[in-house]
């Protein structure tokens, strides 16, 4: 009589098996991805500090060697009363007027200045605007002339003074007859750009 042979099938060895398998596999494969990142926690703060020494030189060449744009200057009135003509005055530093008349829109009022009085309004609530691209070094003065008001009425005129630095709040100058010319400020455009106003 023959004996009968005995079938052992392992299934839970060959599972095993391809359970670490792919275990291993996976773990290599994560630690392949992840290796180029390995350590740079600890030189984070090394690099960054590195970073900011380049970001300060660069700074500091920047400001040795960019030279500023010329200076320009802006300036606006404004004021609320209703019927009152107010007009702006400015004069720079080679004693040329600008104002209304003079406005110097076209460059023939006074030639050889870039600057003008680019808005003029005769009636209230209005602005008034003078502009110079490239302002002169000197002084500048800024006068704001009552050319009609309404009978009794205290007109309050505001202004702001705007050059590379910012804008600059004029002082508020009240006018309270026609023909009345206040001095609201006085400009000065220094050699190096820096723009003081008093």
């Amino acid at each position: 009589m023959r004996r009968r042979r005995r079938r052992h099938i392992e299934i839970f060895g060959i599972s095993a098996l391809d359970l670490f398998a792919s275990a291993l596999g996976a773990f290599i494969l994560v630690t392949m991805i992840l290796f180029p990142y390995y350590g740079q926690g600890r030189a984070a703060a090394d690099r960054i500090a590195a970073m900011d020494g380049t970001l300060r030189a660069l700074q500091d060449r920047v400001a040795r060697t960019a030279a500023p744009g010329p200076p320009f200057l802006l300036v606006q009135i404004r004021w609320a009363d209703p019927g009152a003509d107010v007009d702006l005055h400015v004069t720079d530093p080679a004693g040329r007027e600008f104002w209304w008349y003079k406005a110097n829109t076209d460059g023939r009022d006074h030639p050889g200045s870039a600057a003008a009085l680019t808005y003029d309004m005769t009636a209230g609530p209005a602005v008034e605007l003078w502009q110079s691209p490239s302002a002169e070094p000197g002084t500048y003065s800024i006068d704001y002339v009552a050319n009609a008001l309404p009978d009794g009425a205290a007109v309050a005129v505001s202004g702001t003074l705007l050059d590379r630095s910012g804008p600059h709040d004029l002082p508020v100058r009240t006018l309270r007859t026609a023909k009345q010319r206040v001095r609201a400020a006085t400009v000065t455009v220094e050699p190096d750009g820096r723009v003081a106003l008093r």
